[in-house]
């Protein structure tokens, strides 16, 4: 199963969640402060045709989370000003909350042995 890492971008105004299958390349990006490259919107820090943000934050949801769950919780994700303040635990509560469905699934599948899904819990 393909695994990739999740992890949310505090850029200038948003919160954005994020995929990768190289995490490291990710964090030298943030790390130099070259910023994000994100989708045209204002022509606010616009470089080549793309729209290049800022990164002043960066939380790291997941090493390994299933693929298809990473695209479904991406594709989900609503920035909120309260996340500004959220500590780790109500991030995953959050993804907790978004992934209801395929936890529900994989609690199925694993016929009663959720309590091992829960603590290999694929957001830690």
């Amino acid at each position: 199963m393909l695994k990739a890492a999740v992890y949310a971008v505090r850029l200038e105004q948003v919160w954005k969640l994020m995929i990768s299958i190289d995490i490291a390349t990710d964090l030298g990006w943030c790390l130099a402060e070259r910023g994000w490259l994100v989708e045209k919107g204002s022509q606010r820090g616009v470089e080549g045709g793309v729209q290049v943000e800022r990164c002043s934050g960066m939380i790291l949801l997941s090493k390994a989370m299933p693929l298809g769950w990473a695209v479904r919780l991406r594709d989900s994700f609503q920035s909120r000003p309260e996340m500004d303040g959220w500590k780790m635990k109500r991030w995953h509560e959050y993804i907790r909350g978004a992934l209801q469905g395929e936890l529900e699934q994989e609690r199925k599948e694993k016929r009663g042995k959720m309590d091992v899904v829960m603590r290999k819990a694929y957001w830690d």
